[in-house]
Order: structure tokens, then C-alpha cells, then sequence
């Protein structure tokens, strides 16, 4: 296995230069090119560094934390295995903590993550709002600790220490739309769950260019645990019945993920309604079930594994000493 002698004696410079450089210490004083050289060579040679010992030098461990909101939805935990599967090559260990048990602020969060304090931390589909989150990830930078957040729809625009990587989930409800319209459906309604409007603003969009005045709404909880989530189904049956008793004209539904799809499919089927024959139904999130209902569901897919690749890639690079601008990829 290559050592850092053997790193530094290829790359021309002394080993506490390569040490310096491929640690990432704030003190590496190293011209680019001479750092992109070590780099290189370490690739090269295939040198592979003792995070342990690296993590002792720079006060914290060696881990990267996988910090997610619940992973009941299928497409979080989903996403949540794309991300660890692509981190595996960066060769340090991985701890995956659930935190949609904890109080709502930032406090909490640190409370967390401090203690044993990560060499890294990927937030992974985080709902809290950008202040707090924010808050963190610069107490967090300030220790010296590389963030990436990963798959939200909070920061879209953002001026957060850290690299951010998500899918433009707006575009996505606004192809699933397009869709239906496409179709020739001109009365939609919508299964979502109560939220900011704005992040059903792609039904309004839609509908309005396409000169489209009629508005059909149907709201379930939002599910704060794995319990709740496992109820918007039903809620989803009864807010979608109720919808159609009262606007018999709909032919045609677009829901914000599929378990509320599912949910609306089984009150259409209570009413004696037929799908595709009596209405449309699209979903979001492609969760695996959808192929194997009879009739198999119409539903928008993120690209996780080509997101976990980027989050994976940013964070690799970060670890490696790259402290260019942030990056803020959006799929």
C-alpha cells in the first residue's frame, strides 16, 4: 500500500507537504498546481489515508453523517440507500441518524452532532426551515466539519457554506400537469397534503397557461412520523371521495406522491370509478409497488441515483482540500 513518503518522493515535495495537502488542514499554504500534482500522484498510486488517525490531528472522527427526516416514505429511504451506496468509495465510515424526532430549531441538531463531532455531515432530505438549518451548517463549517445537503426543495436559491445537490421537484410537478393536460383533460383536481402554497403552485401554473379557470383541491395531514404516514392513504381515500361527490366533472387527479395516489385510487374505486377508464391519476416519487397495481400507476421518478452520485462526488472533492466556490446542482 502506498505510503506518504512514497506520495511525497513521486510528487517532488517533503511529506509534511503531501500530509498538509491531502489532510485538508487550514494551514496547507500549497500553490494549486503543486496541490493538484499530490493529488494526482496519490491517485495515481492509489495512496489511501488513515482517517483515524487524521480525524485525532483535526479534533474530530472520521465519519461521514447521514443526518435524514423519517425514512417511512419509500422514496426517502430510497434515497437514503442511493447516497450511502455512492459514498462507499470515499472510504470512511458511514452513520446513518434519523432526526425527525427531534425538536424543531437548531439547538437540537447540534446537540447531536457535536458530541462526537463527524469529519463530514450530508443532510439528506431535510424539512426544517433555512434559518435553523443555516445555523447549523455554519457552526458546524466554523469546526471544520464539510457539509452537503442533499435533496430538498427548501434551498433553492441559497447563500448556505456548503454545497447543495436536489431535484427541481417544482419541474416535476409541472411535467406530471403538462401531462394530463396533454391528455386533453381540462378539469384536474389535486391530492396533496396541507403545505405552503407554493409548493403547490406547479397546479396552478399549469392550469392558468392553459387559460384553465376551475380549481379542484383535496388536502390530507402531513405526516410528522412514520405513523401518520402510513395514514395519508386512508386520508387520502376519504379527502378524494369527498372531492368527487362534490365535483362529479373531474376526470382527471395529480397527486403529490404516490401512497396519496394509492389512497385516491381506492376512493375512486368506492364511487365505482374506473382508472384509466373514468379518470386519470398521476403520481410522484415512481415508488416500486406502482408497476404491480392492476393497473399500473402514471408517476414522475427522481433521478436518486444519478443525485447520490453528485452528493458523493461534491463531498469527495471537499474532503480531498477542493475549497472553490459552493456548488449548487439541481437535477
Amino acid at each position: 500500500m502506498a505510503t506518504l513518503r512514497d506520495v511525497a518522493a513521486q510528487a517532488g515535495v517533503a511529506i509534511s507537504t503531501v500530509s498538509r495537502v491531502l489532510n485538508a488542514r487550514p494551514d496547507a499554504s500549497v500553490s494549486a498546481p503543486v496541490r493538484k500534482r499530490i493529488h494526482q500522484v496519490a491517485k495515481d498510486l492509489g495512496y489511501r489515508p488513515n482517517h483515524y488517525a487524521r480525524g485525532l490531528v483535526r479534533g474530530h472522527g472520521s465519519q461521514v453523517a447521514l443526518v435524514f427526516w423519517s425514512a417511512a416514505y419509500q422514496v426517502a429511504s430510497r434515497r437514503l440507500r442511493a447516497i450511502e451506496h455512492a459514498l462507499t468509495p470515499l472510504d470512511h465510515p458511514v452513520v446513518s441518524t434519523d432526526a425527525a424526532s427531534l425538536p424543531h430549531g437548531a439547538q437540537p441538531l447540534l446537540d447531536l452532532l457535536t458530541p462526537q463531532l463527524p469529519e463530514a455531515v450530508v443532510f439528506v432530505g431535510v424539512t426544517i426551515p433555512t434559518e435553523p438549518i443555516a445555523e447549523v451548517v455554519e457552526e458546524l463549517r466554523e469546526r471544520d466539519v464539510q457539509c452537503v445537503i442533499a435533496d430538498t426543495a427548501q434551498y433553492v436559491v441559497t447563500d448556505l457554506p456548503c454545497d447543495v445537490i436536489r431535484a427541481d421537484r417544482h419541474q416535476g410537478m409541472t411535467l406530471a400537469m403538462e401531462h394530463l393536460l396533454n391528455l386533453g383533460h381540462r378539469e384536474i383536481g389535486l391530492i396533496h397534503w396541507h403545505t405552503e402554497p407554493e409548493r403547490y403552485a406547479p397546479y396552478e401554473d399549469a392550469l392558468q397557461e392553459a387559460g384553465i379557470s376551475s380549481r379542484y383541491t383535496a388536502f390530507t395531514d402531513i405526516a410528522s412520523d412514520d405513523e401518520a404516514y402510513y395514514a395519508l392513504g386512508t386520508q387520502a381515500a376519504e379527502r378524494t371521495r369527498e372531492l368527487l361527490e362534490e365535483n362529479p366533472q373531474i376526470t382527471a387527479l395529480c397527486c403529490r406522491n404516490d401512497l396519496l395516489a394509492l389512497g385516491a385510487m381506492q376512493g375512486l374505486q368506492s364511487l365505482g370509478l374506473r382508472v384509466p377508464e373514468d379518470l386519470s391519476i398521476i403520481g410522484f416519487d415512481n415508488d416500486p409497488w406502482t408497476s404491480l397495481l392492476p393497473v399500473p400507476l402514471t408517476t414522475m421518478a427522481a433521478p436518486l441515483a444519478e443525485m447520490a452520485d453528485a452528493v458523493a462526488e461534491a463531498l469527495g472533492s471537499r474532503l480531498d482540500g477542493d475549497d472553490g466556490s459552493w456548488r449548487h446542482e439541481i437535477f
